[in-house]
């Protein structure tokens, strides 16, 4: 029951596993275009709700929401089946799936994922594999994030598809029925940017997008006075994870929307589309710079309110780089 599907290393989980189901269909769609199409660019701050101990910082959309939103925009068939009240029927609908040779993204927790090197097992629901073939009882998982394709038992993969904790799971999956041979790219291009300037520059709750980022900068220079050394400094560490690592990384998602705005551009000979690509790419090298002074700043343990400013500042040039690079789009997207 292993079917041709082309197993290709990404940069992020559910736009790797977005452009792979489309292409083993014949429909050419890259990771950048997917997050792109997908208006997967995003940015939350939620202070109210702690994810290990820290304030909620997110960088990515809500799990197969890139999937849903590419394939709707390209004229896609899919199946997505949100959640499972029966395990086993999940596990069932996955079996038949694979019977039928037919390739199936599922949405996963990390801790409990045997191939994982221990430093990735973290308490993360929001990981997405494509889950490809079965032989002798295996499941044979294309994970974007590796290389090589890997394995997991029955009762491994079941554990990982309803694991617990925040934003569990719950067996969700999704898959692609047929795709239209000739989409009209143009059109999705230009609507996945418009959801995209919608969500950083002009959402009304001021958690989302350029203003969050600018909230969260504010917040972070209170944090010396507020809380003692060993908790803001432990709230610091969490972000930087969260910029570098959970979700593929905050900084990692400027540059992969970067790298659609440009392979965008090109592909419709669009001025702005290249020049807001370059942009997109210091930003991304900005999150950089604040994830690598902030981890020297914690290696010394010698904190002090001047570094958290410092470090402030740069998040809150950040919100300004954002929000000009999304005005910019704004003006081309209506």
């Amino acid at each position: 029951m292993i079917t041709d599907y082309k197993h290709n290393f990404s940069s992020h989980c559910e736009t790797g596993v977005t452009s792979g189901l489309l292409r083993h269909k014949g429909l050419d769609i890259s990771e950048p275009m997917a997050m792109g199409i997908g208006s997967g660019i995003f940015f939350t701050y939620l202070p109210f709700i702690k994810v290990q101990g820290a304030p909620m910082v997110s960088f990515r959309t809500a799990p197969t929401k890139v999937f849903k939103l590419v394939t709707q925009r390209l004229g896609v068939k899919t199946v997505v089946v949100k959640k499972f009240k029966d395990q086993l029927e999940a596990m069932d609908l996955l079996d038949r799936n694979l019977k039928n040779g037919i390739p199936t993204g599922c949405q996963v927790g990390c801790y409990h994922l045997t191939y994982l090197p221990p430093e990735m097992h973290v308490h993360y629901n929001f990981h997405n594999v494509v889950v490809f073939g079965k032989e002798d009882g295996i499941y044979h998982v294309a994970d974007p994030v590796f290389e090589e394709t890997q394995i997991l038992t029955y009762e491994d993969l079941l554990r990982v598809r309803f694991s617990k904790g925040l934003f569990e799971p719950k067996g969700k999956m999704y898959y692609v029925e047929s795709v239209t041979p000739d989409p009209d790219i143009k059109k999705a291009i230009f609507a996945g940017i418009k959801t995209s300037v919608q969500k950083m520059i002009k959402d009304p709750v001021p958690l989302l997008g350029v203003r969050g980022m600018r909230i969260l900068g504010k917040d972070i220079k209170k944090w010396p006075k507020k809380l003692t050394a060993q908790k803001a400094a432990f709230n610091l560490i969490q972000l930087v994870r969260t910029v570098e690592e959970f979700g593929t990384g905050g900084a990692a998602f400027r540059f992969i929307y970067g790298s659609f705005l440009k392979e965008a551009g090109e592909k419709l000979n669009h001025d702005i589309l290249l020049e807001t690509s370059i942009e997109m790419g210091e930003t991304g090298n900005l999150w950089r710079e604040f994830s690598i002074r902030s981890g020297r700043f914690v290696k010394t343990r010698n904190g002090s309110q001047d570094d958290y400013s410092l470090l402030a500042d740069i998040i809150l040039e950040c919100s300004a780089k954002e929000e000009k690079i999304f005005n910019k789009l704004d003006k081309i997207s209506k």
